[in-house]
């Protein structure tokens, strides 16, 4: 196998940097606009040092934990040829509370852990189902949450009586489309009754994970 020397490497390092910056503006992006992201490293990695991610860590709303993949089913391949827990302790990053709760998971020390050596890292790079079915779960939590708090938020908007020019601030930013809470509400959400078959939650949401 080829080996990168050091000119290859720094090349290398300079690309990887680029892309992670790049993904961050995209998670800004993402949290202004009131949509979400996920991203994720292994727990060392060097990556969570960058100013780019430090500053999309210190932003409102976004989370950090930590996941070991061994209690998200993540096997590899002993000498034996018997497939054994491989622990891969993994940083993620998101700004959906609900995901980030579905990935703060800790090894409970029931079991084993094989090295990621010998080549067992390269197989350990796929996502196992169990890490999979927790992030989508948390989708379709968050994706709950949200169409219940802007269903909440629509029928305050119409059950209000105040009249032209006294409303309380809550109101007025949601008219204006401003932030309320963690969540941008658009100006169009107002057309919709709570009532309707099509959520504004979704228009919200677009569920944009990056």
């Amino acid at each position: 196998k080829h080996k990168r020397n050091e000119e290859e490497w720094k090349k290398y390092m300079k690309e990887a940097v680029m892309h992670i910056e790049f993904a961050c503006q995209i998670y800004e992006l993402q949290v202004r606009e009131g949509r979400y992201f996920v991203h994720e490293h292994p727990l060392n990695a060097r990556s969570w040092g960058l100013k780019c991610i430090e500053k999309v860590r210190a932003m409102n709303g976004v989370y950090t934990v930590r996941g070991d993949q061994c209690m998200m089913g993540l096997t590899t391949k002993g000498q034996n040829g018997k497939e054994e827990c491989a622990m891969k302790p993994t940083r993620f990053m998101t700004n959906s509370a609900m995901v980030a709760k579905e990935l703060d998971c800790r090894c409970d020390n029931s079991h084993t852990h094989q090295a990621l050596t010998q080549g067992r890292a390269a197989a350990a790079a796929k996502y196992p189902d169990g890490l999979c079915e927790r992030i989508a779960k948390g989708i379709k939590m968050q994706l709950e949450y949200d169409i219940e708090s802007c269903n909440e938020l629509i029928n305050l908007m119409y059950d209000s009586t105040i009249e032209d020019g006294q409303e309380c601030a809550n109101l007025w930013s949601l008219k204006k489309g401003a932030f309320i809470g963690k969540k941008r509400i658009q100006p169009y959400v107002l057309k919709y009754s709570v009532d309707t078959t099509v959520s504004p939650a979704f228009d919200i949401m677009e569920m944009n994970f990056g």
